[in-house]
């Protein structure tokens, strides 16, 4: 639809056409048989706002549905269903539907009867659940309720009543009783009003900026030829930027070096598997660079080719070739597009009869003409619809150039987006931190209700406390705004009202950080919580009833003065790390892996980081550290079942643990332990992965169970009969399974190597590197061979 100069003058799309030299006749022509379907990307924030308009601008809900959907019976949903109707428990079914694949895996309950033995002998222990198992096969896939498509709307002419029946959707929205293809079918215009993360964070990133930065964006009036934008594309720095971001469009974005916005549309359409796995894309960016010289077939071909490189990377230009050479109309040419996606033998003959006949009118030689067709046949196979690509490429530039000039708030938004979705939230927290942009924790004073830019830095917002709530946060958003920031603890009791804050509220702002302004740790305040909240509770009672000093003196019962907290010491790191994680989902003040970041690399063949993950295949070995943050089990007839929630400091993974396994692992697979797993990783169709585990260490374990000798690397002139004497003596106190190798380093860089004797095996520990410092003065190194 971005081909329509209609659209485009009227301000539906705001990407001019005839400037990007897309071609209406791709959107809409005299020739085309079926109705366009029309894709409309909007923010997520402002779909239903855009739904109401059209239905307003286009004659009411008797011109505008929304176009329904039928729900199927599943087979996990119609086996419960057909349970109730037999008398089973929830129980009784849900044990049989644990057995089942979890979704997304797609299954029939035929073939699981068939194929899984542990299911028909747990349906062979009740006659019930056989029954059941066995009507429920049989009503699998039959239309089970109505429901209303994701995106769809229909438009009409005349009132829908005229065309098709309707009914009255879960929220009172006008639906039609046709689902999509029976609605095309009739030959009415159907539209995908779809709402699209990156608008919405676009729009987060202006806004954001406008008040946090004093400056207003108008993104439709940002140059297309901004270098600093260009250099961020260029140098791959690309996390967050829309269709840019995967390891794979930053390798590409790198080789090319794009250079103006016709090369960043190239890239959207250039980056699939098509054309990658036909050296198309290799060959573009060598004729680009000039590795390669561009050639084109005729002249004639020049000026539809040029921005490509001579290589044919759009559908809009196979439709070109054929007007200017072969004298198609431009609705011919969109059949000829359509053909040769399909490749219908018996119509690619005959739209080649066509092609050369139109080209010898031409004056173009027959042979040549047949050569060209020819080359046409096999780019076209891999051309993609430009005007797609244009209105793509042009958000991607706009992200990148929000990213390059406005990067906190930019980033802000990207994290406010994905505030609820800790998998996709953790590579935008690493991004933030690797352009230098320091996340803060909530804090009571400075938060807003979500992620805001702070200076320089991103700070955490009241809401993405778990069990706070947007009500409580909105109240004290109010109190703030209205008398400034809270002085301490008693003010901040006292201006709030009795109801807003309770206990479970108070424990997420004490152990998330967001009362670490007031000066006391967040032991003593967790030790303090129940008389601080009686506290509060007795001040508001007596200001209700008029009892309050008028001054608040602190020698009465009453006044904010007389708000005591205990002191206690504060929690380790480990506490504190787990419960900010706990609170808000994430590791701030510290993280659990950190003690072991140096040694991790010698064991581990990977990170959590998606770029990194994409390096290996469906069924690939990997060994990687992270901390265990979530755990659900399944009990089945082999035996329990673990599915671990695994993230490190780039990234999150489900982890599977079966039988024997779960067996031997249990007892350290707790929420919150830092652990090495070593296992496959399952990828499917969709991209999505998970591992199978084979086998789990404690980190605190990894070198002992793991390695195979602890080396001590020192300076020869820091070894004397007292230092030898100190080190044998400091051995002996650490026992264990890793033997000892010493490397003596010379001043000219020579070294000699000493396996010391099995007495002297050892067990690595913090302690016993801190002790050898102290013996070598600093002189010394010490790791464990993985």
């Amino acid at each position: 639809a971005a081909g329509s100069l209609v659209s485009y003058s009227t301000e539906i799309t705001d990407l001019d056409p005839l400037e990007f030299g897309l071609l209406f006749e791709r959107f809409l022509n005299p020739e085309r048989k079926s109705m366009p379907d029309i894709d409309v990307d909007i923010c997520m924030n402002r779909r239903a706002d855009v739904i109401e308009y059209v239905s307003e601008r286009y004659g009411g809900e008797e011109h505008v549905a929304q176009i329904g959907a039928f729900g199927t019976a599943k087979g996990r949903q119609i086996f419960k269903d057909v349970g109730r109707i037999f008398g089973l428990t929830f129980a009784e079914t849900d044990r049989i539907t644990k057995l089942m694949p979890a979704p997304p895996e797609e299954f029939r309950l035929s073939d699981l009867y068939e194929n899984d033995k542990e299911l028909r002998d747990a349906l062979a222990q009740d006659q019930r659940l056989e029954d059941a198992y066995r009507i429920a096969q049989r009503l699998e896939g039959i239309t089970r309720h109505a429901t209303v498509h994701a995106a769809g709307v229909v438009v009409s002419d005349k009132p829908l009543v005229e065309y098709l029946p309707l009914h009255r959707g879960d929220h009172g929205e006008t639906v039609t009783q046709y689902d999509m293809d029976g609605v095309e079918k009739i030959g009415l215009v159907k539209f995908d009003f779809l709402g699209l993360k990156t608008l919405t964070a676009m729009q987060t990133a202006v806004d954001l900026a406008s008040e946090y930065e004093g400056v207003d964006i108008d993104l439709d009036a940002i140059p297309n030829d901004d270098e600093k934008t260009f250099e961020l594309l260029r140098e791959g720095r690309t996390a967050g930027v829309f269709q840019l971001e995967s390891e794979g469009m930053r390798r590409l974005l790198m080789q090319l070096q794009p250079e103006n916005l016709d090369e960043v549309i190239a890239v959207t359409a250039l980056y699939r598997p098509g054309p990658m796995q036909s050296g198309m894309v290799d060959e573009f960016v060598a004729r680009k660079h000039g590795r390669t010289k561009v050639t084109y077939m005729l002249p004639h071909l020049e000026s539809i080719l040029d921005e490509t490189y001579g290589v044919i990377v759009y559908q809009e230009q196979v439709m070109e070739i054929a007007k200017q050479l072969a004298l198609y109309s431009l609705g011919e040419a969109d059949i000829l597009r359509k053909a040769m996606g399909k490749k219908v033998p018996e119509i690619m003959q005959q739209q080649r009869d066509r092609f050369v006949s139109g080209c010898i009118e031409n004056q173009i030689d027959e042979k040549i003409a047949g050569e060209l067709f020819d080359l046409i046949v096999e780019f076209a196979g891999y051309g993609f619809n430009k005007s797609h690509s244009a209105c793509y490429g042009l958000i991607a530039y706009r992200t990148a150039w929000l990213k390059a000039h406005h990067p906190v708030s930019f980033m802000a938004a990207l994290m406010q987006c994905d505030r609820d979705k800790a998998q996709k939230l953790i590579p935008i927290l690493r991004e933030a931190r690797s352009m230098g942009i320091e996340i803060l924790p909530p804090d009571i004073n400075n938060s807003g209700a979500t992620f805001t830019p702070d200076g320089d830095k991103i700070r955490f917002g009241l809401a993405a406390i778990k069990n706070v709530g947007e009500k409580p946060v909105t109240e004290i958003l109010n109190v703030r705004e209205d008398g400034g920031p809270f002085n301490d603890l008693g003010d901040f009791f006292a201006r709030l009202d009795g109801g807003t804050v309770n206990k479970k509220i108070m424990e997420g702002f004490i152990r998330s950080g967001a009362l670490d302004v007031f000066g006391y740790n967040r032991a003593s305040l967790m030790e303090g919580l129940e008389s601080m909240l009686a506290w509060a509770s007795r001040h508001h009672e007596e200001i209700d009833s008029g009892q309050q000093n008028l001054f608040g003196g602190s020698d009465d019962e009453t006044g904010i003065n007389e708000l005591e907290v205990p002191d206690a010491e504060e929690w380790g790191p480990h506490d504190i790390a787990e419960g900010e994680r706990e609170t808000i989902g994430f590791y701030l003040s510290a993280h659990p892996l950190d003690p072991y970041l140096g040694t991790l690399p010698r064991f581990a063949n990977t990170t959590l980081a998606d770029e990194q993950l994409e390096r290996f295949g469906d069924r690939s070995s990997v060994k990687f550290g992270g901390v265990i943050t979530g755990q659900r089990l399944q009990n089945t007839a082999k035996g329990r079942r673990a599915y671990l929630q695994v993230e490190d400091k780039e990234g999150m993974v489900e982890v599977g643990l079966f039988g024997d396994n779960y067996n031997e692992y249990r007892d350290f697979i707790s929420v919150g332990s830092p652990v090495f797993i070593e296992g496959d990783l399952m990828v499917d169709s969709e991209k999505m992965r998970r591992m199978f585990a084979k086998k789990i260490v404690p980190l605190h374990q990894l070198e002992q169970r793991l390695g195979k000798s602890f080396h001590i690397c020192v300076n020869l002139e820091a070894v004397n009969r007292d230092t030898s004497g100190q080190l044998a003596r400091l051995l002996h106190r650490f026992p264990g399974t890793l033997g000892v190798t010493l490397h003596l380093k010379t001043p000219n860089n020579t070294e000699t190597i000493i396996s010391l004797p099995d007495d002297d095996r050892i067990t690595p520990t913090p302690e016993l590197r801190e002790a050898l410092a102290g013996i070598f003065a600093g002189e010394s190194t010490a790791y464990v061979e993985a």
